[in-house]
Formats: C-alpha cells, sequence, structure tokens
C-alpha cells in the first residue's frame, strides 16, 4: 500500500496484526499539529494515509519502512509537479479570455457535383488546429457536455485541459507524462499494487499566473479513488470537518473526487448499469426520507430527488451518449457521496438527522448583548438565534431549511415594510391635524410622539428593505452560498447573535413604533403642551434621530455588496489599509530623500577644500 508522509517522501504501507487491545488509528484535528500530520491511537506520529484498506472488523496497524526518492527525480526539470484532487481542477475559474477579432473570416466552399445536384463542401474538413499548430500524436479532442475542451492520449491514458496545439505545452506534458511514469514504476519496484489501467490527469497553471506548478492526481477505477506518488495534504478536505476521521471515512470523500473526475472527463467511458442503479437507488432512498422525515440529511428535497430519479432511469435507454450519461451519473454520485462523507456515514458516530450534532462542542450561554438587546427588541433576536442554530449544526447547512428560512424572513419584512409603510402615512397625517400643531415655541406632547412614531417607521422600513435585498441576492437554492454567508457574519466571541440581533431590527422598531402611535393617542387625549427650547423636547427628538441613524449605517455596511461580492466595511477597511501602505511608503520615500540631501550637503565642504 502506498502511503505519503509530512515531508514529502514516499513510504510503503505494510500492515501487521495487533493485540485485541490496539485500535485502528486516526486522523486527529490536534491544534498542536498541522492538519496533515497522522497520529496513531497511543497519540505518536505516525505520518501514514492509508486510503484503501477494507472496512473489517479486525484491528491492524501499519508499519513504515521509508523509502525515499532522489529529489532529483521526484522533480521534472522544465516544470513542477503538485499533487491536486479532482476538485482543485480549475476548469471554471482558469482566467483565459480570448482577444476581439479585427478581421472578417471567411470560409472556402468547394461545390462537388452529383447529377445536376451540387453538395457544397467546407474545405475546413481537415485536421483542426489552434494556433498554426496540428494536434500531437496520440491525442483526441472531446467536448465536455457543458462545452469545454479537453484532450486525452489513448495509449498513455492521460487527460488535461492544457492547450495542447501550443508546442510549448505539449512539449510539457509529453515530459511531465514521462516523469510521472518514471515514478510509477519506482513505486511498482517498492511493491506498491498499482493497476494497469489507471489514468493521469495533469492540470496546468492559471493563465493570469503562468508560473504556478502543474498539478497532477492518478486515478484507480478498481477502488474509485485517487492517488498520488507525492505527499498530498487534505486540508480542504479536513477544514470542512471537525471531528476525528479515519481511512474509511476519507475513502467516502476520494470516492466523491473519482466521482467529480468522471464529471470532469466522461470521454471516452461507459457507465456500468450497476452505477445507474446504484445512483437510482440513493436517489430512491432520499426521496422516502424527505417525505417521511423533516429531518432528513439528504442534500435535495422530495421533488428533486424524484425529477433526478425519473431522468436517471432514462439513462439505461440513451447509454453512454457521447458522455452526457457519464456527466449525468458523475455529478450526482460525486454530491452524493460528499454528502456522506460531512454526515460520517458508516462511522460509529454518524449524523443520523440535520439537527443532530456530532461534535463535542462546550455549551456556552448566550452572551451579555443578547441578554440585554432580546428584552428590548422583543425577544425578537433569542427567536432568530434559536432558527439559526438549528439549521446551522456543527457548522453544517442544509440548502432546504436554508431555503425555507429565506422565504419566510422575506415574507416577514416585505409584510412589515408595508405596515410600516401604513403607519407612516397615519403619523403624518395625524400630524397635519391643525389641533396638534400649536404655533409658537411649544408644541404638544402628542406630537413629539408623532415624530417618534415616524421616525421609528421609516427606521423599520429601511431596514427591512436592505435586509430583503441582501438576502434575495442570495441563492435560495446554493449550500454553498448559504455557507460562505453564515461564516462571514459568525464571529468567535458572538457567534450568530449579531445577525439574529440583525433580523430582529424590523419588527422590533415597527412594534415601538405602534407604542409611539399608542402614547400619541393617549397624549392627544390629555393635550399636554413642551416647550421646543425644552432639554426634554430636543433631547427626545435628537436621540431618536440618532439612534435611527446609527442603526441604518450598521445595517448598510453589514448587508451592502459593493464590487466583487464585498461589503461596504469590507471596501473601507482595504481602503485603510491601502491607504495607511501608501502613506508609509510615501514617509520612507521622503526620509530616504532627505537622509541623501543631508549627506550630499555634509560632503559638500569636503568638495571645496578640495
Amino acid at each position: 500500500m502506498l502511503a505519503l508522509d509530512a515531508a514529502g517522501s514516499m513510504r510503503l504501507a505494510q500492515e501487521s496484526s495487533l493485540s485485541p487491545a490496539s485500535s485502528d488509528f486516526v486522523i486527529r484535528r490536534d491544534k498542536s499539529l498541522p492538519k496533515s500530520i497522522i497520529t496513531d491511537f497511543n497519540g505518536s506520529q505516525t505520518t501514514v494515509v492509508n486510503t484503501e484498506a477494507e472496512h473489517t472488523s479486525s484491528q491492524q496497524e501499519l508499519s513504515v519502512p521509508t523509502i525515499t526518492v532522489p529529489a532529483s527525480e521526484r522533480v521534472c526539470p522544465s516544470a513542477t509537479l503538485n499533487p491536486i484532487s479532482s476538485k482543485e481542477v480549475c476548469r471554471y475559474h482558469r482566467g483565459s479570455l480570448m482577444a476581439k477579432r479585427e478581421s472578417e473570416y471567411k470560409v472556402e466552399i468547394l461545390c462537388v457535383a452529383q447529377g445536376t445536384n451540387l453538395r457544397v463542401i467546407s474545405h475546413e474538413r481537415q485536421t483542426p488546429s489552434f494556433g498554426g499548430t496540428c494536434l500531437p500524436s496520440g491525442w483526441e479532442p472531446y467536448t465536455h457536455p457543458e462545452g469545454a475542451l479537453y484532450f486525452f492520449h489513448k495509449e498513455q491514458r492521460v487527460y488535461t485541459d492544457a492547450n495542447i496545439y501550443d508546442r510549448e505545452y505539449a512539449d510539457t506534458i509529453s515530459e511531465l507524462t514521462c516523469c510521472l511514469t518514471r515514478k510509477i514504476e519506482e513505486t511498482r519496484q517498492m511493491g506498491v499494487d498499482i493497476p494497469e489501467d489507471y489514468e493521469t490527469v495533469l492540470e496546468p497553471p492559471k493563465a493570469d499566473d503562468p508560473s504556478e506548478d502543474w498539478g497532477y492526481y492518478f486515478v484507480d477505477h478498481v477502488s474509485q479513488s485517487l492517488f498520488w506518488t507525492d505527499s498530498y495534504h487534505p486540508d480542504e478536505w479536513l477544514r470542512e470537518i471537525a471531528g476525528e476521521t479515519n481511512r474509511q471515512h476519507l475513502q467516502l470523500e476520494l470516492g466523491s473526487c473519482y466521482w467529480y473526475h468522471v464529471e470532469l472527463y466522461p470521454h471516452p467511458r461507459e457507465v456500468s448499469e450497476e452505477h445507474i442503479k446504484e445512483v437510482q437507488a440513493i436517489l430512491l432512498h432520499a426521496s422516502i426520507d424527505s417525505l417521511t422525515s423533516l429531518s432528513s440529511t439528504s442534500p435535495y428535497p422530495s421533488e428533486d430527488t424524484q425529477k433526478m430519479l425519473t431522468l436517471v432511469s432514462k439513462a439505461k435507454e440513451l447509454g453512454n451518449s457521447n458522455g452526457y450519461t457519464a456527466c449525468v451519473v458523475g455529478r450526482l454520485m460525486s454530491v452524493l457521496a460528499h454528502e456522506r462523507f460531512l454526515n460520517f456515514h458508516g462511522q460509529l458516530i454518524a449524523r443520523l438527522s440535520r439537527d443532530h450534532a456530532v461534535y463535542e462542542e462546550e455549551k456556552r450561554g448566550r452572551s451579555w448583548l443578547l441578554a440585554v438587546l432580546s428584552p428590548l427588541l422583543f425577544n425578537g433576536p433569542r427567536f432568530h438565534l434559536k432558527t439559526l442554530d438549528e439549521i446551522w449544526v456543527d457548522h453544517i447547512i442544509n440548502y432546504q431549511c436554508w431555503a425555507r428560512l429565506i422565504r419566510r424572513l422575506q415574507d416577514e419584512w416585505q409584510l412589515i415594510s408595508i405596515t410600516s409603510t401604513v403607519m407612516v402615512t397615519v403619523n403624518v397625517g395625524f400630524l397635519a391635524i391643525q389641533s396638534v400643531d400649536r404655533a409658537g415655541d411649544t408644541r404638544s406632547t402628542a406630537q413629539l410622539t408623532g415624530y417618534l412614531s415616524a421616525v421609528l417607521s421609516i427606521a423599520s422600513i429601511i431596514a427591512g428593505l436592505i435586509l430583503s435585498r441582501q438576502h434575495r441576492a442570495l441563492k435560495q437554492n446554493e449550500a454553498t452560498i448559504a455557507q460562505a454567508y453564515l461564516w462571514s457574519k459568525h464571529s468567535e466571541r458572538w457567534g450568530l447573535e449579531v445577525l439574529a440581533i440583525m433580523y430582529s431590527l424590523p419588527y422590533a422598531l415597527l412594534i415601538t413604533c405602534a407604542f409611539c402611535v399608542a402614547l400619541t393617542c393617549q397624549y392627544f387625549a390629555f393635550n399636554p403642551s413642551i416647550d421646543t427650547a425644552s432639554v426634554a423636547g430636543r433631547l427626545g427628538v435628537g436621540l431618536a434621530w440618532l439612534f435611527v441613524l446609527v442603526l441604518t449605517a450598521w445595517v448598510v455596511l453589514e448587508n451592502w455588496e459593493g464590487t466583487e461580492g464585498h461589503s461596504v466595511r469590507e471596501h473601507v477597511v482595504d481602503f485603510v489599509d491601502h491607504a495607511r501602505v501608501r502613506a508609509a511608503g510615501a514617509m520612507a520615500f521622503v526620509r530616504d530623500r532627505l537622509r541623501g540631501r543631508y549627506e550630499q550637503h555634509s560632503l559638500l565642504p569636503l568638495h571645496r577644500s578640495a
């Protein structure tokens, strides 16, 4: 078994029996160690990743005699290879752009006589080429169902998204392929069993940074996983989970990466009938589970899984169909396998429902901020915080819960905005009554409470509109977007309490506005007056306006997105940091100029004496 250590050297993993008191090795999320370090059950470092072990009840240990490959053989002369997973292929974020056409393009035609008819044949029925270079021998171009162009070498079983019409790219890929083939042969000589039909993927650097290293990974169709001949640190995988993991658990994510590879490169491969039946069985269970349980761990609602099940059933009739079937099956299996990885499927402690927490976490009480503001905001923050905690268990969100929450919040904010608009109209009409608006330097108390009610109504409308716009822009069917949004609002000190307070503001402001209307009616009955020049008259209205302005500014800074998806607060912070750097550079420049002039003047008498 090939395993990889944290230093980059290859190791040969050999299995030996342990005493019954021993336990299988696990990957522990120890903050004092790097994420890629693996520790055994005694806490000592074994630095081994074994992702192909069978799930058996017997307990085994891995002994690791080290076999190091010289650095001159691990790195190719003209390019550097780094191990990556299939989910790190940057097909959708490569940054490649094409120049606009500056001249007309003409296609010459050739007319061939067939009896009395003419058949039109394009002259471009030759081997395609780009940039004046033909496709190298052995390579075949394929078009992904989404439209991306990639290349496959059938004899060497190599996939790449690089433009191998470019001679420089073609030579680099040929050199890297020879380098990887040599590493595979050296690994086999160590006694590692590597299948003959393995596939290789070479990932080119991004267009905006050609100096980056090339990425690679190997594909094993027998175990449906990926493997490498260098150290690969699954930091991205471990970032999504916070608990202990083991090799059987990591195999789920390797399976997800395998099927994502099938989705990326569906040609030329056939999807077996067993795989189609497996997808149908998983979707059938997910559909029934969603129908019969309110806390199902299915990533899709029952309506969507039923549609998917109907569509996948047609895959048997269509066959491979130019890669379309393989792409569909690969995408579904990748998502479903990743969901199992997040829920610790098949482990001793598995997440069986969405509201089931599997991590040991210290329960902390509510902060003083929530304790103080929740009663003032009519207990709205506590209600919203409880809802957020229920849909974000273990910091993992299901988009079904997120979509229901967004729809409920949108309906609530829309109703509050309409009601607040009516309240503004009522207050303006009330203030227009002549008996309420007294002449001179005196104002009725009913008039002041009417002012406060109107100001609070306007604040409620502004907060509701900003929050509604922000959450309308968030895609309800994207769990990744929801996860990123919640993490952006989460803090170590407050958690999601600040977000819960923000969600409760439109409702709390409207209720306060209704109380002010009630006070207005009460004061109008007694009709007391107050001097406009008094402290009480000015302080009440001034504090109300200050509160509304601060509150509105806070909501805007937290939710108003600027360019490139960044909030106004982030732009302000970036501007201040950039200004600080520019100021420091300017000060250093002035200091250097002054130092140069000082040195020049200090040397001037020497020149004169000479």
